[in-house]
């Protein structure tokens, strides 16, 4: 087992989320159920600071607000205008954890 100085950051979306995905989604009824199970996971740097185990979330949130908006939809035309750290709180549960364990083995491979 290895550490990775990495922390984890788990985003689950809200009702602002899911209501903005169902407005522009054909599918509304099936996809309301499937996106009420999701979750995803980011890594997220370590504070440069090293006051905390992670970096704050305002130096991440907006790559992981964009991203999870892109996930559901590309048209950023239809993304909502106001995505600033407190929306993306109204939109997204987010739980952290400072302890990041690699339980593969080999090199981490990266995807582009």
């Amino acid at each position: 087992m290895r550490l990775i100085n990495r922390s984890v950051a788990v985003t689950r979306p809200r009702e602002p989320y899911i209501r903005w995905a169902m407005s522009i989604d054909d599918d509304a009824e099936e996809s309301e159920a499937f996106l009420r199970e999701q979750f995803s996971v980011y890594l997220v740097p370590p504070d440069p600071g090293q006051r905390q185990e992670s970096a704050p979330m305002e130096s991440w949130f907006g790559e992981v607000f964009e991203h999870e908006l892109e996930s559901w939809y590309l048209d950023t035309e239809k993304w909502p205008q106001k995505r600033d750290l407190r929306t993306f709180k109204e939109w997204f549960d987010v739980s952290i954890s400072s302890v990041v364990v690699d339980l593969g083995k080999g090199p981490i491979e990266h995807e582009e």
